[in-house]
């Protein structure tokens, strides 16, 4: 990103439709709403999966008594997530000033 030229985020919206017109503010959405797509029925569709593999591997009077239990490993394992998150917003964030914005963009793991 261009810290001269897009100084805030109203002005990056007006040098953005300045450029490319309206059309310019959607590039890019399908990527990201696919790739959202797929995490949200990943990440839901297979806790529910999971949820009712480990529930019917304990029972169902364990998996009562044992549910705080269930509930933190879930915990955990959300963040564990974020931060996986932060680790590749800091590896991104390291490596900008490294390499010009062309090289970022086709090395960065959300672009298809």
């Amino acid at each position: 990103m261009n810290k001269e030229k897009y100084k805030s985020l109203g002005n990056g919206f007006k040098v953005t439709l300045q450029e490319g017109g309206p059309k310019n503010l959607f590039l890019g959405w399908a990527p990201t709403a696919i790739g959202y797509s797929l995490q949200g029925i990943c990440k839901f569709g297979f806790y529910e999966v999971f949820k009712n593999i480990y529930s019917g591997m304990l029972g169902e009077e364990n998996s009562y008594l044992y549910r705080t239990s269930l509930y933190l490993v879930r915990l955990f394992r959300e963040m564990l997530s974020v931060v996986k998150r932060l680790i590749t917003l800091i590896h991104f964030r390291l490596l900008q000033p490294l390499l010009s914005s062309s090289q970022i963009l086709l090395s960065h793991p959300w672009n298809l």
